[in-house]
């Protein structure tokens, strides 16, 4: 659900703007007001459809607070009556995760809460007053889409423009665990409510660690509507989702896989797995005829630019999903197990010994990665040499943040610019982690910030224009708060990564199928690349004299990467990476100003 509010006087242009943001994305709208004590008003809407049931909005007691939530629904909060209640109701890690805007009319005070590792993003403005908004088009909408330096490098440096930064001049963003207090006669704060990682957090009397994590997984999934769609890799932690529901009696749960040919190993060990479930199973088989209509609404199914190499695919799914999650309007998928249970723990501590060699002496091992082009290639040199230029420009702890090792290469970062994306790391996202151990902190930071470019990013878009809620069980805040504060061998007992998780699925599955399930959905990026939708994209759009990302890189570098993707040569990860964020970005802003 998209949603919208204004917060001030009667706002010159801002319905408008809703309307015609509503009329883009072929959507109905829902508009409520609320008049508050010092004579302004919050003026808010949803586009898409009205959850079911959905009474409208319900008007507070005088003393009392109004609760509206991003995705459809408005309450009152009738015990909250001052700040701190309301602040304590929105902040509670036992709700379900959502971006909740809690109003306060007696005394004017509108506070909203982002959880910790939300993929949705709520933005904020001037405009006449304030406008919040959970989609960064709409902002642009009423706002400016006048690009910010510091937002666009933010993109390319970490595949996702780290809050409170966007794109946009005009346009912030809330970052994940923080509230955005806006009150009468001052400018809006900033505020951090979330910790992870607190020993304080741990569970009184919790010493078994798996029967912790079941029941709060249970707990979670005990919300879900009839008929919830499981997003079904076959993977330890979709295959675990889909287990605990069967466990509890959800046979009407649905799981919609991705099969990338009749031959896929992973697709036919999902068949298996459902049918050792007993549990639907709906399939979406890939087509490359499908590339063409994914590329031409990219700025219609998204609200803000993301680093994902799979997104054409997890696309196509999302939006095979949609007829399936009809009932329900959920959706469930497993993302976030990786940093929460260790799974990449091993790799982030080899990572460590870097921090010992200097900054220039690892800019001078990684020269050879641009001053010998190896990004051009696939190799062990280039892969080597890719680490060291991702921890050669950025505090080591954000190197493991940054998806590309292009800095110096295809773009270069102005000094000030690059002490303002550090900063917004340091301040707004390393402080999430309780205490500055090495293994906690650098497992919150993937945990808050790299999860929002990966699956869930690409299937949100979709499900917000349909008006389907997504579930990440172990994303949820309690999951996180109980998670990371148990120990990393209680997690990874026998320093198996994910260790816990894979128990737990073993008591539902022969070992055959639990120690089989894992693995990364992937994309054919051959023949993605090879399309002649794709080749068009890059000519017409990536690579169009006004495209005014151009301005931000060295278009030379960044035409030959382009090029050599197109015509199925050789790239680095690293590269290739960038250069499909590169496209995809260039072609959102193109489609999505053309709209504005």
């Amino acid at each position: 659900m998209i949603f919208a509010a204004h917060i001030g006087d009667e706002p010159a242009g801002w319905r408008d703007a809703v309307s015609r943001h509503a009329r883009w994305l072929n959507l109905p709208v829902r508009e409520g007001d609320l008049a508050l004590a010092d004579g302004r008003a919050i003026r808010f809407a949803w586009l898409g459809p009205a959850p079911a049931a959905s009474p409208g909005p319900r008007i507070p007691p005088a003393d009392g607070a109004l609760v509206l939530a991003t995705s459809g629904d408005a309450a009152p909060a009738p015990n909250a009556r001052n700040a701190e209640a309301l602040a304590r109701l929105l902040a509670d890690p036992a709700k379900p995760a959502a971006i909740r805007v809690g109003v306060l009319p007696a005394t004017g005070e509108v506070i909203a809460a982002v959880p910790p590792a939300a993929v949705e993003q709520l933005y904020f403005a001037r405009v006449g007053g304030w406008v919040v908004s959970n989609d960064l088009r709409l902002m642009a909408r009423v706002a400016g889409s006048e690009l910010d330096e510091a937002g666009v490098l933010g993109l390319f440096r970490y595949g996702l423009t780290p809050a409170p930064l966007t794109l946009f001049r005009g346009v912030r963003r809330v970052p994940v665990g923080h509230f955005l207090r806006i009150g009468p006669d001052a400018e809006p704060v900033l505020e951090r409510f979330a910790v992870l990682g607190d020993a304080s957090h741990r569970e009184p009397g919790a010493t078994d660690p798996e029967a912790l994590i079941r029941d709060t997984l249970d707990a979670i999934l005990r919300r879900a509507p009839q008929s919830p769609v499981v997003y079904f890799s076959g993977g330890v932690d979709s295959s675990l989702i889909a287990a605990r529901l069967a466990a509890l009696g959800r046979d009407d749960t649905i799981l919609v896989n991705y099969a990338f040919g009749p031959d896929d190993p992973k697709a036919h060990l999902a068949r298996r797995i459902a049918r050792h479930l007993g549990l639907r199973l709906h399939q979406v088989a890939w087509n490359p005829a499908d590339i063409p209509a994914v590329l031409e609404r990219l700025g219609r199914d998204y609200p803000f630019p993301f680093c994902d190499t799979a997104l054409i695919p997890g696309n196509l799914l999302a939006h095979a999903a949609m007829p399936l999650a009809r009932a329900s309007r959920t959706t469930m998928h497993g993302v976030g197990a990786g940093a929460l249970f260790g799974q990449r723990l091993h790799i982030r501590r080899l990572w460590r010994p870097l921090g010992w060699i200097p900054a220039p002496v690892r800019r001078a091992l990684a020269w050879p990665y641009g001053a010998l082009r190896l990004w051009r290639q696939d190799s062990d040199a280039a892969r080597l040499c890719e680490v060291l230029q991702r921890s050669a420009h950025v505090p080591l702890i954000h190197a493991m943040m940054a998806e590309y090792a292009m800095e110096g290469i295809a773009y270069a970062m102005p000094p000030e610019t690059g002490r303002t994306l550090d900063a917004a790391i340091r301040d707004y996202v390393e402080p999430l982690a309780a205490g500055r151990d090495y293994d906690l902190l650098t497992s919150v930071l993937h945990q808050m910030y790299s999860t929002s470019r990966e699956f869930s990013a690409v299937v949100l878009g979709p499900q917000m224009a349909a008006g389907v809620d997504s579930i990440a069980p172990l994303m949820e805040p309690l999951m996180m708060q109980r998670g990371f504060a148990l120990t990393w061998d209680e997690k990874r007992p026998g320093g198996v990564p994910k260790g816990l998780l894979r128990n737990l699925l073993a008591a539902h599955l022969p070992a055959d199928l639990a120690w089989a399930a894992g693995g990364s959905f992937l994309a054919p990026q051959s023949e993605i690349y090879a399309h002649p939708a794709m080749r068009a994209l890059v000519e017409d759009t990536a690579l169009a004299a006004d495209n005014p990302l151009l301005d931000y890189c060295r278009a030379d570098t960044v035409r030959t990467m382009l090029m050599r993707l197109v015509r199925g040569e050789s790239l680095a990860a690293s590269a290739r990476k960038f250069a499909w964020t590169f496209i995809f970005a260039s072609a959102w802003l193109r489609q999505t100003r053309s709209e504005i």
